[in-house]
């Protein structure tokens, strides 16, 4: 991990680096800077570090001017005597609030912290790249008495579990044996932005889903834009449901 330090206290920055030095964690002092300005400077001219401790009340002004300058991305943690600068820190990259004095402990926790948080957000972004990276089935193999014809997803309204075989339901109502066994397998087939695995019989289209009611105990009652029974959804996928439904699930 690469660390920049905007300390203008040499006793402050000293001990800041030593402390580093002491936890072990393969933590690299990129640069220790004292004003403001030169901070900007050498942010605009080098490699982003990937975590930046910094003081608040700097030499030459507040730090917080650097964001009036440059644009930043990297994460901040703040090391100050004051603790009235807590919202302010948060609106300009504030993932922590050290508080001077600080022990060790205080520190390792912060950079036990920022692991945490990278750590979250490097999952959720390979969750996201392998999302884009899945081909989704964007046709079905569905059997007409001898004969298989393919069906385009998009025009499926729904998809119905019963009497141990998977039918997909089209625009017209028409319900159609698929090769499948098994609801589960079929909803991992198919694209998340589109079919809702509403419970253990039903796979929905959002494009045949005309509206939506809550019922007892919190269940939805979904109706659809076809004549059919409506679709039960339960309380405990509700609220996931309904993100769903207003396109809040990634």
């Amino acid at each position: 991990m690469k660390v920049l330090i905007v300390e203008d206290e040499l006793a402050a920055s000293e001990f800041l680096e030593d402390s580093i030095n002491d936890l072990r964690l393969n933590i690299e002092v990129v640069a220790v800077l004292r004003l403001w300005k030169d901070t900007a400077d050498w942010l605009a001219r080098n490699p982003s570090p990937d975590l930046i401790l910094m003081d608040i009340n700097l030499a030459d002004g507040s730090a917080f001017e650097i964001f009036n300058k440059i644009k930043i991305s990297t994460p901040v943690v703040y090391i100050t005597a004051y603790d009235k600068y807590i919202l302010q820190s948060l609106k300009n990259n504030g993932i922590q609030y050290l508080l001077k004095p600080y022990q060790l402990a205080d520190l390792h926790a912060v950079f036990s912290k920022y692991r945490e948080l990278t750590g979250h957000f490097l999952k959720q972004n390979e969750l996201k790249a392998d999302k884009q990276s899945r081909s989704f089935r964007t046709r079905l193999l569905v059997k007409q008495g001898n004969n298989y014809l393919t069906i385009q997803t998009e025009k499926i309204a729904f998809i119905i579990f019963d009497q141990k075989t998977v039918f997909a339901v089209d625009a017209f109502n028409k319900k159609q044996m698929t090769q499948y066994s098994n609801l589960s397998e079929l909803a991992n087939e198919l694209d998340p932005v589109n079919f809702y695995k509403a419970n253990r019989q039903y796979i929905l289209n959002a494009e045949f889903i005309d509206s939506i009611r809550i019922i007892e105990n919190g269940k939805i009652a979904v109706k659809l834009t076809i004549p059919h029974e409506p679709v039960i959804v339960s309380q405990d996928n509700a609220m996931h449901f309904k993100k769903w439904l207003n396109n809040e699930v990634s």
